[in-house]
C-alpha cells in the first residue's frame, strides 16, 4: 500500500522555550557559585524568572563537564543542564521556531559561530578551532557555520576572553555555508530547516523580509576571515557578524529544550 505523504504543518516541541521558573533559578544559582567566567559574562535571573545576559561562552559552559583532578585521574562532572534534564535546541529547533512562531521576536537568541578563516576578528580561537576541524574531518572548508549545541568551554590562553575558548565534540554540528558571506534578505520561508541560514537572498528589501548580516556592527564592513558570533536579533534578522563573542543584551535569553 503506498504510503501518503504528511502535509501536517511542523510545530516545535513545547518543551523547546524559556526553563521553568524554579529550574531557571536552580541554574542562576548555580552559575552564581561555579562560574569560572567572571569577570566577563554577567548572566541575570530578572524579576519574571528568565535568565537573560546570555551569549556563547555561558552556554557552551553550561552544557560542559567540569573537571576535578584527584591525584594523577581527572574526573568530569555532569553538566548543570543535563542535571536538570535540558539541553541546548540544535540548529534545526532554533529554524523551525524562528520559521513558524515569529513570537520569538523581541529577544537576541545565540545558536551558532562563524569561522570564516585564520585571521581577525579573534585569531587566536579561529585558529584553535579550525584546527580542532582539521583533525577531526581532515579538511576544513571556509566559511563555516558551527552549532553552540554540542559545544564545550576549554581553556585556551591568550584567548582574548580570559582563558577560554571552544571545545567541538561529535554533537557540534558544523555546516559548510557560502551564503555566510553573502549579506542580503530573505523571509522566513526561505529559512533552510536544518541550518537556520535562508537558502537564498537577494539584495533589496521587500515587505515582511528579514536580514541576513554579514558585516562588521561598528565598520559595516563586510567581515572576511576570523570568528564571529551567529544569533538571532530583537528583529528576527540573522547576525553573523558580531565579533564580540562575550558581548551580554539585556534582551538576550536563555532558550533551552527540555529532553
Amino acid at each position: 500500500m503506498k504510503q501518503e505523504l504528511d502535509t501536517t504543518p511542523y510545530e516545535p516541541r513545547p518543551e523547546v522555550g524559556l526553563p521553568l521558573i524554579e529550574n531557571a533559578r536552580r541554574l542562576f544559582l548555580h552559575y552564581r557559585q561555579k562560574n569560572p567566567l567572571f569577570p566577563i559574562n554577567f548572566m541575570n535571573n530578572d524579576s519574571s524568572g528568565d535568565l537573560r545576559n546570555i551569549n556563547p561562552f555561558i552556554l557552551c559552559w553550561m552544557q560542559s563537564p567540569r573537571e576535578k583532578s584527584r591525584g594523577r585521574k581527572i574526573h568530569y562532572s555532569t553538566p548543570i543542564l543535563d542535571k536538570l534534564g535540558y539541553k541546548i535546541p540544535k540548529l534545526s529547533d532554533q529554524a523551525r521556531k524562528l520559521k513558524y512562531f515569529p513570537q520569538i521576536h523581541g529577544y537576541t537568541i545565540d545558536f551558532g559561530l562563524v569561522l570564516r578563516g585564520i585571521g581577525e576578528p579573534n585569531p587566536i580561537i579561529a585558529e584553535d578551532l579550525a584546527d580542532q576541524i582539521q583533525a577531526r574531518y581532515g579538511r576544513v572548508e571556509f566559511p563555516l557555520l558551527i552549532s553552540l549545541r554540542g559545544t564545550f568551554l576549554k581553556h585556551l590562553p591568550g584567548s582574548g576572553y580570559g582563558v577560554y575558548s571552544f571545545k567541538i565534540t561529535d554533537e557540534t554540528q558544523i555546516v559548510h555555508a557560502p551564503i555566510l558571506n553573502q549579506p542580503g534578505f530573505f523571509l522566513p520561508k526561505d529559512l533552510d530547516e536544518q541550518t537556520c541560514l535562508p537558502k537564498t537572498i537577494r539584495q533589496e528589501r521587500g515587505p515582511s523580509d528579514l536580514e541576513l548580516i554579514t558585516q562588521h556592527p561598528i565598520t559595516n564592513q563586510p567581515v572576511t576571515s576570523g570568528l564571529t558570533r551567529a544569533y538571532v536579533s530583537i528583529w528576527n534578522d540573522i547576525d553573523c557578524g558580531n565579533p564580540e563573542l562575550a558581548r551580554v543584551d539585556l534582551s538576550s535569553r536563555l532558550f533551552l529544550v527540555k529532553e
